[in-house]
């Protein structure tokens, strides 16, 4: 009879050899999920307020790891020009309604990483409405 086999690390009981048992968590010092709405007073266009809310930034980063993909893909979900378009970040606040406290900073269109955290699309509505 042929021996039996071993289950992968982390199933069916075993351990997993790279972690030790009393290991303390450290959260990474970036968000996993990205989270992307627009502010309260813009109810008018989206009654949630939620464009795009994901649990890992991954996911996103997959298609493109550049600031400029999630000014498209805004712009794609509110038909509009990416130039009527300012996001912001925060790892903070997910607060819509908040004021542009220091918390809050603008993303640059061209370049930049694309990191995990809240986001604020602010729609310049000027030309649309």
């Amino acid at each position: 009879m042929p021996p039996k086999k071993r289950p992968p690390d982390g199933i069916a009981g075993r351990p997993s050899q790279g972690r030790r048992k009393n290991a303390r968590y450290e959260p990474p010092d970036e968000p996993s999920y990205l989270r992307i709405r627009l502010p309260k007073n813009y109810t008018d266009l989206l009654e949630d307020l939620f464009l795009l809310d994901v649990n890992r930034v991954e996911y996103v980063q997959y298609n493109s790891n550049t600031n400029s993909y999630l000014y498209y893909i805004c712009a794609l979900i509110l038909d509009m020009d990416v130039s009527d378009i300012a996001l912001y970040r925060s790892i903070s606040s997910d607060d819509a309604d908040d004021e542009f406290e220091e918390s809050w900073t603008k993303v640059t269109r061209a370049g930049g990483e694309l990191r995990g955290g809240f986001y604020r699309c602010v729609p310049n509505t000027s030309n649309y409405f």
